[in-house]
């Protein structure tokens, strides 16, 4: 179930969900429930930071699962210029 996670999302600190949904991932889950989730808490936390690097490898790396979910609806999507 995913409502922990839900219920921590739009708090002061999305960090820990954000840490709940990436040890499912690491731990096989390529579920589309986890995938946009990781990408929607990826977004939240590049928000959030104010260093330029970060914030741009959070980006990308909540892209990377966009693209997982894409590719396991439709077959492939391009992956975008960094």
């Amino acid at each position: 179930s995913f409502a922990e996670v839900d219920q921590i999302f739009g708090t002061e600190n999305v960090r820990p969900g954000y840490d709940i949904l990436k040890k499912r991932y690491e731990g096989g889950d390529k579920s589309s429930e986890l995938l946009w989730r990781l990408a929607k808490f990826c977004h939240e936390l590049a928000c959030r930071t104010t260093d330029k690097g970060k914030k741009k490898e959070l980006i990308l790396e909540g892209w990377e699962y966009v693209l997982v979910l894409r590719s396991n609806e439709s077959g492939g999507m391009t992956k975008p210029r960094a």
